[in-house]
């Protein structure tokens, strides 16, 4: 997170061999977030429910909303 706030949003994305140029936006709108962290959780709790407070996809948004501060989320798009 701090590497791709400090580049300004650019980076690489390494996959095998492969190299793609990707540009990282973060989602700083509450609504948007507490969003994509719900769709997150639904399809992942299982695997990084630990590390969201025991927290779920059915959590109450006031309590995604306080913990939301703590898990940055950032849109990916393809870099021309």
């Amino acid at each position: 997170v701090r590497n791709i706030r400090a580049s300004g949003g650019s980076a690489e994305l390494l996959l095998g061999g492969r190299s793609e140029p990707i540009r990282a936006v973060e989602i700083t709108d509450e609504g948007q977030k507490i969003q994509v962290v719900r769709e997150y959780l639904r399809r992942w709790k299982f695997e990084v429910g630990q590390f969201f407070s025991g927290m779920g996809a059915d959590s109450p948004e006031s309590e995604l909303k306080r913990i939301a501060p703590d898990h940055p989320v950032f849109l990916i798009q393809s870099s021309p």
